[in-house]
């Protein structure tokens, strides 16, 4: 079949061409794609070639027209029969560095236990000089029997007097050693933080868990990572994980100065082929005051980098009990989180955001933190009467949300940047977190979608895993990840149908972050940010989606992975 279709498409071109006349052939297009395309474009949305040229889309066509466009010059991809071309992943909230980062260490993902955890500890000591730090991730109290939060004593026993500090799956709570809680001087009598938690025992002794800001008592003591070489080769690593998994835009959404100045130095260095939508951190008003110093960076390095948003957080997570509630949690009765920034904050940034040209996004997972946060943005759009503003503020998360708040949403202009792959990780232990009730409004993507929001779409990872593929899986069944591999939904009538997955992970993306009228979608004149999967996502089974692998991943029409 090919051998014919080449045969037709040959001889559509100038007879010199064929006979190899001296006549000087034009270069052709950079690269041409052959084979199904999907691109989610409602003027076409099924093609079968695409011609690339300078970086954009040339022609969106068919096979024999993409072949006769080719010359000498042009490079030629073909897409498997069973698979398709489509707009390369917009992630639109994961950490660049910190998946780099946890690629070099101890990692906790899917331990069944506390003493699981300590045996790889003790495999990870052995590697070590001995007064070396343990430094790791991923733990969930949530996969062990009583899902109670470990206890220091289980790490004294296998760190040989070692300080050592285990971050939470979702970041938001660190379990230590005696010997780290001696380093940074946490005593018995120490008081919990505004915004944080030292986690204490029923008699009151201080366990080694500290949740939200009381871990930056543990941080300020850590070996500093500002080396510049090794935040460089933590980016690194996270783009080529990136690009082999079919990202081209990452939304990194919250990076230190030091990590955005090593990321002018890689692009300037042309090391950076991944485009990056920056969020800077701001946690006070000395970072806010440093970002407000300078105008927004809209567009740097052929179009790669920018940074124009503020990363805040209103509170923590579901599954250390931060997240901010409106009522107690279901299993502490006494408690419904806290908030990390006060709102007051919070509108006071997004009121200097919105005369700079700044975008904010706030984290806030509990349906409080979403509240207070959306009254901060409606308090801050009044004050500056910017609600006519192009301004797509955004909340992170927006996990737990009141019914009387999704309208909300769209009246405000605010954009709920949501992971799907949380819905399915979090969703066994959300409804004993915050009761059944509180649950049907949960991760609440069909409710949002009708009242007329977009809801760009990404991993988190590190907390989750980086493949777009396992988030598609998650965004459109919902099925939760429970022993024994069964199969159960998450209040599946909140679930978006294909389509509306694939535009979360594509255009919505785009929308979010200022870049829709050039990316997120195959159209002439976009640029040619493109993948090349083996299956097609419409039309798979959808045990396959998970399982989708990439051909290749094209950025500014240059393929920068291929299989």
């Amino acid at each position: 079949m090919r051998s014919l279709l080449l045969l037709a498409t040959l001889s559509l071109l100038p007879t010199s061409y064929l006979r190899g006349q001296p006549e000087q052939a034009a270069p052709g297009p950079d690269l041409v794609i052959i084979g199904p395309v999907l691109t989610l474009d409602e003027s076409r949305p099924r093609a079968s070639g695409l011609v690339i040229d300078a970086g954009r889309i040339l022609k969106i066509t068919d096979a024999a027209s993409a072949y006769a466009a080719a010359g000498p010059g042009t490079r030629i991809v073909e897409v498997p029969a069973s698979g398709v071309a489509m707009p390369g992943i917009i992630d639109s909230h994961a950490h660049l560095r910190g998946v780099g980062t946890a690629m070099r260490q101890l990692d906790l993902r899917g331990v069944e236990s506390p003493a699981a955890a300590a045996a790889r500890v003790k495999e990870w000591c052995a590697e070590l000089p001995k007064d070396a730090w343990v430094v790791g991730r991923g733990w969930s109290q949530e996969l062990w029997e009583g899902k109670e939060f470990p206890d220091r004593e289980t790490l004294d026993l296998v760190c040989g007097g070692r300080p050592c500090a285990l971050r939470r799956t979702d970041g938001h709570a660190v379990w230590v050693s005696s010997r780290t809680l001696e380093l940074a001087g946490i005593s018995q009598g120490a008081p919990n933080p505004a915004g944080g938690e030292i986690i204490r025992d029923a008699k009151g002794r201080v366990t080694g868990v500290l949740v939200d800001k009381a871990m930056d008592l543990i941080e300020r003591v850590m070996p500093r990572e500002d080396d510049p070489d090794e935040i460089a080769a933590d980016l690194e690593a996270a783009q080529e994980e990136a690009l082999r998994l079919g990202i081209t835009t990452f939304v990194d959404a919250g990076a230190d100065p030091a990590t955005l100045r090593r990321l002018a130095d890689l692009y300037s260095a042309k090391r950076m082929k991944l485009r990056v939508h920056a969020m800077v951190s701001v946690d006070d008003e000395a970072s806010a005051s440093q970002v407000f110093a300078g105008p927004p960076i809209l567009s740097a390095y052929d179009d790669r980098f920018s940074v124009r948003a503020i990363k805040l957080y209103a509170d923590g997570a579901l599954g250390s009990r931060g997240a901010w509630l409106l009522d107690s949690y279901a299993d502490r009765a006494d408690h419904q989180g806290f908030a990390i920034l006060q709102p007051a904050f919070i509108e006071d940034v997004a009121r200097r955001a919105l005369k700079l040209g700044y975008q904010v996004c706030t984290h806030a997972i509990g349906d409080r933190g979403c509240r207070e946060t959306l009254d901060a943005y409606e308090r801050a759009l009044d004050a500056t009467g910017s609600h006519g503003l192009d301004h797509r503020f955004r909340i992170e998360h927006a996990q737990i949300l009141s019914r009387e708040d999704i309208p909300r949403f769209k009246k405000l202009r605010v954009i709920p940047s949501m992971q799907g792959c949380h819905c399915t990780s979090d969703g066994p232990w959300v409804p004993d977190r915050i009761g059944d009730q509180r649950a049907v409004g949960a991760y609440a993507w069909r409710a949002l979608i009708d009242a007329g929001c977009i809801i760009p779409n990404g991993t988190d990872s590190p907390v989750e895993s980086l493949s777009p593929w396992r988030n598609l899986f998650s965004t459109t069944t919902r099925f939760m990840d429970l022993p024994n591999g069964k199969r159960e939904a998450f209040y599946p009538r909140q679930r978006m149908n294909r389509h509306e997955a694939l535009l979360s992970l594509t255009y919505w993306g785009a929308q979010g972050s200022f870049t829709d009228d050039r990316r997120g979608k195959l159209r002439p004149g976009f640029q040619a940010d493109v993948v090349v999967i083996n299956r097609d996502p419409i039309k798979c089974s959808a045990w396959h989606m998970s399982r989708i692998g990439v051909v290749a991943t094209i950025v500014a029409g240059e393929v920068v992975y291929e299989k």
